[in-house]
């Protein structure tokens, strides 16, 4: 169970090229781009109202083999828990002051959708590497190398664009249903964080897992304790377990600082 290095692995069925993995990519964020949970509106700072209104005409139309719109509204926050006045969002939405999630998202997926020549390129880099960071688009704090550290910078972040690879950032954003939201004793609790929601918390297994499992898995509950355990979660087919500290800076927007290994 102890390895040197963990490396992702995806199993699919039959033969499949890497260039034709990367093509399903640049085919499904051509779909994507204007899925009503990217056109909804520009932030998640939504009244419980507008909130319970989308999700009621969403679950009007929902199948159980079409159900992504629910599963990311599930995964945006509560209605029953509220924040001034608007609904409390997860604690991965890590924008703040002009910044729009969602509006930053759909730029993205715009951008992806346009050349898919660029596209292709974009997501080989994602997926196979190595990460260039040539891309001017904004990591939204999921990535500790988009942190900007102003004083200790050798050039005024004003004068130089956020960096980061942005196909690695939209599949960051499709796999947020994979960390659900649900009101608990009038708090909301996310899959991954602990109660306060200051530390996200994620296991890496060796055994290959179909995406339900890997959702329970994220949100064992295990994951977030101060240490956890050992024996219980090696018995679930748990490697190790990483955690990031989700820090806000003093400019108000939040960032994952770099992961440590706590099991």
């Amino acid at each position: 169970m102890v390895q040197a290095d963990w490396v992702a692995r995806l199993h699919v069925p039959g033969a499949v090229s890497q260039d034709a993995v990367v093509q399903a990519f640049v085919a499904d964020v051509a779909e994507r781009a204007t899925a009503p949970e990217l056109v909804w509106r520009q932030n998640l700072q939504a009244t419980p109202d507008a909130y319970h209104q989308c999700a009621a005409e969403q679950m009007a139309r929902v199948t159980p083999q079409c159900r992504g719109t629910v599963d990311f509204l599930a995964a945006y926050g509560s209605e029953v828990v509220t924040h001034k006045g608007v609904i409390h969002a997860t604690p991965l939405d890590m924008t703040s002051g002009q910044q729009q999630f969602l509006a930053l998202v759909a730029a993205i997926a715009h951008d992806l959708r346009h050349n898919p020549q660029r596209t292709s390129e974009a997501f080989a880099e994602a997926l196979w590497g190595p990460w260039r960071y040539r891309d001017p688009v904004h990591a939204l704090g999921w990535d500790p190398q988009g942190e900007r550290l102003h004083a200790y910078e050798a050039r005024s972040p004003t004068k130089t664009p956020a960096r980061s690879v942005r196909a690695a950032v939209w599949l960051a954003f499709e796999a947020l249903p994979l960390f659900p939201t649900a009101a608990v004793a009038g708090r909301l609790h996310v899959g991954g964080f602990d109660r306060a929601q200051q530390w996200l918390s994620w296991p890496l297994w060796d055994a290959p897992l179909a995406l339900p499992t890997v959702r329970s898995l994220l949100s064992l509950a295990d994951l977030t304790l101060p240490q956890p355990p050992t024996e219980r979660l090696h018995a679930m087919g748990i490697g190790c377990v990483y955690r990031s500290w989700r820090a806000q800076s003093p400019y108000g927007y939040g960032v994952l600082r770099p992961a440590t290994r706590v099991m």
